[in-house]
């Protein structure tokens, strides 16, 4: 007897097994800052054995809008049936590779992943909603892995000031209006009313952390420098948490972080040392 559907999303989930634990005791989340190398975290993940982490699946901006009822943990136990059972997903790929930078192309493509138990890796990416959501996220998978990654606020801001996605280059991410409540609709919509394109830049970072360290006791936070200095050990602390094991299929190749802390003007930099310094020292950061 096919289970329930999930209202809306075109999904039709497994029935809920009663007789023994389903099988989702491995589950991770990666979050973070944009542009602080979570798509690049997502492309060493697939490469390891026994591992599959959808880059931006785009039924969770549904799934953890304020009017849903629907948990994400459905949407995980949904895609870890279709991947058992041998059926395409839909994941940030191109010519067989996963996208290392969503700004280079950002395009999705179904592909049916490999692996060898049901116990698997399975993983999803979001930045700005997960962060926003976690919370609502850990009410229902209490378990799972969560990782954050974070870049340190010039370099961040650089970036978002060269990307081609409007919500960040302009700091206007209206649509996380859909997603909270309270305080943090207040913080964001002082952030949306802000004229100054640097302040809003500088705003928005200093919020984002501030998530990033409210939940630091239960994240794995991952600064972008360390992570593409030594890639293997950054995976060695998520799958220290994780019950299978770290199985990397080629060795990860490490790389010297980008830094851009000169391409600022004077009003950007005082921007930046006005809203960030406190947030960014948190996370092992000095301007």
């Amino acid at each position: 007897m096919p289970g329930p559907a999930l209202h809306g999303f075109g999904l039709q989930l497994p029935p809920t097994r009663k007789d023994s634990q389903p099988i989702m005791t491995n589950e991770l989340l990666i979050t973070g800052i944009p542009r602080s190398g979570t798509s690049y975290l997502c492309s060493i993940l697939n490469q390891v054995r026994d591992t599959v982490v959808i880059n931006e699946p785009e039924e969770v901006l549904r799934l953890l809008a304020n009017s849903s009822g629907i948990p994400l943990s459905d949407y995980y136990r949904f895609i870890r049936q279709r991947i058992i059972e041998g059926k395409p997903v839909t994941n940030k790929i191109v010519d067989g590779r996963f996208i290392e930078d969503t700004n280079d192309i950002d395009i999705r493509t179904p592909y049916v992943p490999c692996v060898d138990t049901p116990d698997f890796l399975l993983g999803t990416k979001n930045t700005l909603v997960y962060l926003n959501t976690l919370e609502r996220i850990l009410e229902h998978m209490p378990e799972a892995i969560l990782v954050a990654c974070v870049r340190h606020p010039h370099d961040t801001i650089a970036s978002w000031q060269r990307v081609t996605f409007p919500h960040i280059r302009h700091a206007a991410p209206a649509f996380l209006l859909n997603h909270v409540d309270g305080e943090r609709r207040r913080k964001l919509e002082r952030i949306l009313a802000t004229a100054e394109l640097a302040q809003r830049h500088a705003m928005l970072w200093h919020y984002l952390a501030g998530l990033v360290n409210r939940h630091s006791g239960r994240l794995i936070v991952v600064r972008y420098e360390d992570m593409v200095a030594d890639p293997t050990g950054t995976l060695e602390r998520i799958y220290a948490t994780a019950s299978i094991p770290l199985t990397l299929q080629q060795p990860l190749e490490p790389s010297t972080p980008r830094r851009h802390e000169d391409a600022f003007d004077a009003g950007t930099l005082a921007a930046i040392a006005e809203h960030c310094a406190d947030s960014a020292r948190l996370l092992g950061y000095d301007l």
